[in-house]
């Protein structure tokens, strides 16, 4: 169970500065900057009583649309958490939909279960699915499991965020055979764009959303340029974890304008004169951003190519971090979003 400091502060000061180091640990291993540290909120907004901003930043505030006046509150005490579990068990569904994101933002900043109210939503909160009394089914008889919501509210498109990866499905093998798409085979990555766009035209709802499409709803050459480009690169037999981490830092690596331009002629990576991808030979497991480029540079990736998909690196981070896909910087990620946050760029003996 979740406990508090000793002299019953709600802020546990201890865990939090815990949690902190070891998350800077961890980002200084893969060569990303530390988060920053927490600030003061500005006038016009009013401050969280016993938030300790000297350590780190508040959670960030949910979709009006969604949360409505739940939108920037925060437990501080245990009190507190359970009101909020108990308004969001209750049918609330303004109070369950900041729930959920608190805890969503709680698996990315774990400092933060070092406050007694958002560590008691982590550890006691259980999404129950059962019928409870009072609560409304849908016209297919099914318990709504996110509760009631008022028939005013405006409930934001979630077109932008990116689907889940590594779920099972909820359906047995048969009705994934009814399911399966009609037409050839999806291709492999060594296929030219060409068969791409045709396996993608009888299969559109594979489409990535960030992709741009023509007018016949096929992406286009450009977006599939950089969509293949990130996968040929990519190792043999890499684990799902591994190779999204891959897919994440080249998102990263091209949507920040002149990011790879920087770091390759900083660091003096070689560059072939002729654009020929070929997959990582070593491990992608743990690689960081300046690998990566190193890599990207060494298959004859050009600087004048890096520019063309920065937009489309833009679309696709914003989808992988649930925004707007044309949304600008800054982004939402703790990632880098310009070149002045980049550390000193290792040069290619420091890479090995």
């Amino acid at each position: 169970e979740w406990s508090s400091s000793s002299d019953g502060d709600p802020v546990d000061r201890d865990k939090i500065e815990k949690a902190i180091r070891r998350s800077r640990m961890r980002r200084s291993r893969t060569g990303r900057p530390p988060r920053a540290v927490g600030q003061m909120p500005s006038e016009d907004r009013p401050a969280i009583p016993n938030w300790p901003y000297d350590l780190m930043a508040p959670p960030t505030d949910t979709d009006p649309r969604l949360a409505s006046h739940w939108t920037s509150y925060v437990p501080i005490t245990g009190l507190e958490g359970n009101a909020l579990m108990q308004a969001a068990r209750d049918g609330d569904g303004e109070a369950r939909h900041r729930l959920t994101d608190l805890l969503r933002q709680l698996t990315e900043r774990p400092e933060m279960a070092g406050i007694e109210g958002l560590g008691v939503c982590q550890m006691s909160w259980r999404n129950h699915n059962k019928d409870r009394p009072g609560q409304p089914s849908n016209k297919h008889g099914i318990r709504d499991q996110w509760g009631n919501t008022p028939p005013d509210l405006e409930h934001a498109s979630t077109d932008h965020i990116p689907r889940p990866l590594g779920r099972g499905s909820y359906h047995s093998r048969a009705s994934k055979a009814k399911t399966k798409p009609k037409g050839p085979s999806m291709p492999s990555h060594s296929d030219a764009p060409e068969i791409w766009q045709q396996w993608f035209a009888a299969n559109q709802s594979q489409i990535p959303r960030w992709m741009h499409t023509d007018w016949a709803n096929r992406p286009s050459a450009a977006s599939l340029d950089f969509h293949l480009l990130v996968r040929r690169t990519l190792g043999q037999g890499v684990s799902i974890q591994d190779r999204a981490g891959w897919i994440r830092l080249s998102h990263v690596l091209f949507s920040v304008p002149g990011l790879y331009e920087y770091i390759v002629a900083n660091g003096n990576y070689p560059m072939r004169n002729h654009v020929a991808t070929t997959r990582y030979p070593g491990s992608v497991a743990g690689v960081n951003i300046f690998q990566i480029a190193w890599w990207y540079a060494y298959c004859g990736i050009t600087f004048q190519q890096a520019n063309a998909f920065q937009p489309l690196a833009v679309r696709a981070r914003n989808e992988r971090n649930g925004r707007m896909l044309d949304e600008p910087a800054p982004f939402n990620d703790d990632e880098y979003n310009s070149v002045d946050e980049l550390p000193l760029i290792p040069t290619s003996q420091d890479l090995g």
